[in-house]
């Protein structure tokens, strides 16, 4: 929904952040595992007044016939004059542009280059990750939401020259803000599961520094699409209903709910991960272990049955963020 992807940041306002971020992926070619591209607009405006930034990031993976993935990293940082928005709620950075049914962009930067012109039907609907009870407490210091989570892109995007046509190709569109980063978190999302099943899947499980000062326990949220209906699982109790443990490379998570329940696995391969570094509104930085080329295996039950088993293969978006490192994952930003 266009009205919550509006800029919440006022130009002015110390220790916050903001970002836009899309991802898609493209279909298979063969026995080859098509492209996946993720793009993000952030602005950050640092607590103590010195720093106030506007990014475009591109990051490209490309798979590789004998394993692995190439991928192209770049961010371009620029300064809040070149940072704009507009009545009807887009956003540009430079030459780079966000809006309620398109973007379009140029990132150069490392010998590399990464040019786009997408375009998507925008959802009539928003995932808010966040229970309504502890945002209005405000026990947490961001919003977090999807204002288009099941959306499918056309356009094109060059690579360092090489075209890719984008066709109907499934993705996401998110909107984060607020005045500090959670503490740690994983991420997925997949709407392309074999055999073209019309599902979509989106979750989250973190953690969060309550009142600034104490770790919370892990906290979950997970949107589920399936023969046309929608299950939203944000409530409080479903925070900590929801079953999730995962690592650098796999996750497992359970929920039920009524006569519905979900269990899910997601795996990718270390060398389909990168790391890139978010920088916190107060100084200090998180490491963000990303692959769009995830695979992912869930079960469906209703009333106690096998309903169907989804699979995706290589294409689910996973990501774990944490305050450290991983000396397994190279960091390209």
């Amino acid at each position: 929904m266009q009205k919550d992807n509006f800029p919440h940041w006022d130009k002015q306002r110390h220790g916050f952040y903001e970002v836009w971020y899309l991802k898609l992926n493209l279909p298979s070619d063969g026995a080859l595992v098509g492209p996946a591209l993720w793009l993000r607009f952030t602005t950050l405006s640092a607590r103590n007044g010195l720093k106030k930034v506007a990014e475009v990031w591109a990051i490209f993976f490309d798979p590789q016939a004998g394993g692995g993935s190439q991928k192209v990293a770049i961010k371009n940082t620029c300064s809040l004059g070149s940072y704009a928005t507009n009545s009807d709620g887009s956003v540009a950075i430079e030459d780079s542009f966000f809006g309620a049914d398109r973007t379009s962009g140029t990132t150069i930067g490392r010998g590399h280059r990464i040019e786009w012109d997408l375009k998507f039907e925008p959802n009539s609907y928003t995932f808010f990750h966040v229970p309504d009870t502890l945002q209005k407490l405000k026990l947490t210091k961001s919003v977090v939401c999807k204002p288009n989570v099941d959306i499918r892109f056309t356009g094109w995007f060059t690579v360092n020259g090489k075209r890719f046509d984008v066709s109907a190709a499934p993705g996401c569109q998110g909107h984060i803000w607020g005045k500090k980063y959670a503490h740690d978190w994983a991420w997925a999302h997949c709407n392309s599961f074999e055999g073209g099943s019309p599902a979509v899947l989106e979750a989250l499980s973190a953690r969060v520094k309550l009142g600034g000062v104490v770790t919370s326990p892990q906290m979950s949220a997970l949107f589920f699409e399936y023969k046309g209906e929608r299950h939203e699982f944000n409530r409080l109790s479903d925070a900590f209903a929801i079953r999730s443990e995962y690592g650098l490379t796999n996750w497992k998570f359970s929920v039920d709910r009524g006569p519905l329940r979900l269990l899910g696995e997601i795996s990718c391969d270390v060398k389909d991960l990168i790391a890139v570094t978010y920088e916190d509104t107060q100084g200090s930085y998180l490491y963000c272990n990303n692959s769009e080329l995830a695979s992912m295996s869930l079960s469906v039950y209703y009333r106690g049955k096998l309903d169907a088993t989804l699979r995706s293969r290589c294409t689910t978006g996973f990501e774990t963020v944490a305050r450290e490192r991983s000396p397994y994952v190279e960091v390209l930003l």
